[in-house]
């Protein structure tokens, strides 16, 4: 019970986090949903950078699961991201749609791979 209501807590603070973090970077509507992607980039980078950390230390389960679970995801937003890429498809943007999946995966994977990497040197 403690790690539901750790994760609750998690996933509380990471989407106040999440949605201020969109209102600070929103800039002029575009087409295209730069907040988003940048959003779950940062979000992999940092669960890549603590389970890099982690991986040679001791933390508990609780901890591991309000950061990783919770915090992480309630910062991420791939509900959000999947709408996006529906809306751009529905708009005959069918390019702008892959192109937005290609980013998501590649560039979220590059920054797993590299908080991974810098988390294990800390």
């Amino acid at each position: 019970m403690l790690q539901v209501l750790v994760v609750a807590l998690g996933g509380a603070v990471g989407s106040v986090v999440r949605f201020s973090l969109g209102r600070a970077l929103a800039g002029p509507t575009t087409s295209f949903p730069w907040t988003t992607l940048l959003i779950n980039i940062l979000g992999c980078g940092l669960l890549g950078l603590f389970f890099g950390f982690i991986q040679t230390r001791a933390f508990s389960t609780t901890l591991q699961a309000f950061v990783s679970v919770g915090l992480l995801g309630g910062f991420t937003t791939f509900s959000l991201f999947g709408y996006e890429t529906m809306t751009l498809w529905q708009a005959g943007r069918a390019a702008a749609a892959f192109g937005y999946v290609a980013a998501a995966v590649a560039a979220g994977l590059l920054a797993v791979w590299s908080g991974h990497r810098l988390g294990a040197l800390a």
